[in-house]
Order: C-alpha cells, then sequence, then structure tokens
C-alpha cells in the first residue's frame, strides 16, 4: 500500500453531524471527522442530493465518504427542480461559499444526484462569473445524471417520489391540463403575489412549448457541465444505469463524449480525466444499493486523485 493511500486511509474517526445556519434554501447540514489528519487535508466533499431526498437518504453516502477518508462532508438539498428553486439553491450556495466555503476548505469534491443535484451544479458553475468556486473544484461524481429536462421525464420522477396523495393528484392535474390547475391555483389563493403569478406563467409557457422547449432547456443545461472551466479538477467520474428510465444512458454519454472532446480541445486530457461506469441492472440513484463495492471504489480513485494531484503540484 503507498503512502499515499495509507495517508487517506488513516484519516477515519467518528463522524459528527452539525446544522449549518448559513445556507437558508433548501436542506443544508455537514458531517465532520474529528481529527488533526482531517484538519491538514482540506478536501471537502459536497454532497447535493436529488428532488425530494432527506438526510436519511444521504446519510448512506455520508458513511461511504467517511469510511474512505474524507474529512468533511456537506449536504445540500435543493428544494426542487424548478427554474427559480435551482436559481435561489445556487445563489445561496454561492453567497455561503463566499462568507464560508473557502474558509471550510480548499479542494471540494461535488457529488451530485440526479437532474436535480447536477442542475444545481449547473446554476453554480454559470453563476461563478470570477471563477472563485471553480478554481476550488477538484474533483465531480454525477450519479444518474445528468439527464433530459423533458416534460414526460419530469413527470415520472415527480410522480417517483414520495408525495402526499394530494400532491399526487396536482401533479396529474397539471401535466393533463394546464387549465385544471391554474383554476385550482386561483381559487386556493396560492399565487397571490405578483412574482408567483409570473412563475405559474412561465410554467405554462414551457409547458406549451413541450418537447421543443426541453431540447432548448437540454443544450444549455448540459453545455453548461461539458463546457465548464475547471483546471484544478483530478477527476470527473459519471455513474450510470443500462436501465435507468428517468436519465437515460443515452444522453449520459452524450455528455460524456462532449465533455471529453472540451478537455482535448483545451489540453487537460479528456480521456485520462473523464471516466464512467455503467451498472448493468440498477434503478435510477440505486446504483449504491446494488453495487456497494464499485461504488465506493469510485469514490475511493477520486479521493486518491485528488490527492496525488495535490502531491505532484
Amino acid at each position: 500500500m503507498s503512502s499515499e493511500t495509507q495517508g487517506v486511509d488513516s484519516i477515519k474517526s467518528r463522524a459528527v453531524v452539525s446544522r449549518t445556519p448559513g445556507l437558508r434554501c433548501g436542506e443544508f447540514f455537514s458531517f465532520h471527522v474529528d481529527s488533526k489528519a482531517a484538519k491538514s487535508c482540506g478536501v471537502v466533499v459536497v454532497l447535493i442530493g436529488w428532488m425530494g431526498a432527506r438526510s436519511r437518504h444521504l446519510r448512506k453516502y455520508v458513511e461511504v465518504w467517511r469510511d474512505i477518508g474524507a474529512p468533511k462532508i456537506l449536504c445540500f438539498i435543493p428544494p426542487g427542480p424548478l427554474p427559480w428553486q435551482i436559481v435561489e439553491s445556487a445563489t445561496a450556495f454561492q453567497a455561503w461559499f463566499k462568507g464560508e466555503g473557502e474558509r471550510v476548505g480548499h479542494r471540494y469534491i461535488f457529488h451530485v444526484f440526479s437532474n436535480n443535484g447536477a442542475l444545481c451544479l449547473a446554476e453554480i458553475f454559470r453563476r461563478d462569473q470570477t471563477g472563485v468556486i471553480c478554481n476550488h473544484v477538484h474533483g465531480l461524481i454525477f450519479d444518474s445524471c445528468p439527464g433530459s429536462l423533458q416534460f414526460s421525464l419530469l413527470y415520472k420522477a415527480l410522480m417517483a417520489g414520495r408525495n402526499p396523495l394530494w400532491k399526487r393528484i396536482l401533479i396529474r392535474a397539471f401535466f393533463l391540463g394546464i387549465p385544471i390547475v391554474a383554476a385550482l391555483v386561483v381559487l386556493l389563493k396560492v399565487y397571490g403575489s405578483r412574482q408567483r403569478w409570473r412563475r405559474l406563467g412561465v410554467l405554462m409557457v414551457a409547458a406549451v412549448m413541450g418537447q421543443y422547449g426541453s431540447s432548448f432547456l437540454d443544450r444549455r443545461y448540459h453545455s453548461t457541465i461539458y463546457n465548464s472551466r475547471l483546471r484544478n479538477c483530478a477527476r470527473e467520474t459519471f455513474l450510470y444505469s443500462k436501465v435507468d428510465e428517468l436519465c437515460t444512458q443515452d444522453v449520459i454519454e452524450q455528455v460524456v463524449s462532449a465533455r471529453r472532446a472540451f478537455l482535448m480541445s483545451s489540453r487537460e486530457g479528456g480521456e485520462r480525466r473523464v471516466h464512467t461506469h455503467v451498472f448493468e441492472a440498477s434503478g435510477h440513484v440505486q446504483h449504491l444499493l446494488h453495487h456497494r463495492h464499485a461504488y465506493e471504489e469510485a469514490c475511493r480513485a477520486t479521493l486518491l486523485a485528488v490527492h496525488n494531484r495535490r502531491m505532484t503540484s
């Protein structure tokens, strides 16, 4: 075992959870390992959860990172994938990073789940005009993303969540008949302010755009990811499945190919830096459950790549 591997494996201790009040949008909490080695390591893993995820769902991923030696893990769950929710989430994270993030650590590994996590990450990159956050990104893991934003897939994703009956009824009504939802909204006076009326209008226009609108959104969303300039990133890993119906294999592999081409054109080594792992029969965001060893190895490889890059830089 190399000395670098020993250094990573030695950073293991009891995880301590604490709420971080600096980020108000969505659910945000942190785990840290109480050890001297962790303080000198400087690596922070940021988990951005999928739509409907809770802290108990992300805890198993926290355990994976803790067991392989990640000294600090931040968990951020955006409230949803709607445009204003993504913007609010990215803005909140950006504000937190400028206030506390650089003090917490200098090397970040972003581990994002499904379109909800990838959309939030893409918006963070897009809004980072000065490159302050991008320059701190040293590793990326995409779990079951990025996928398409087609309305049919969004409907499946919304219905797949554990929503109460009244929410499921509203979701069905929205996708089956926009006028019905609009009437319910007016009657219940949910959208009383002008700002919320504008949000409802955005949803209705987007629904009318249908397939053409989703193609435009896909290009904007995906290009932000595969054209991002992360000059300090050591490894980017895409974990996906052949049977995933929400974020399909063909869409993810198109993004992977575009990312590799961009890195090759910028002479950053696309083939060496971008890695993929295709699982045979695990559902959406279910890879850790069915392929734990392979999943842990992918996380370990990312952490080692970040450490090795630091040693050689």
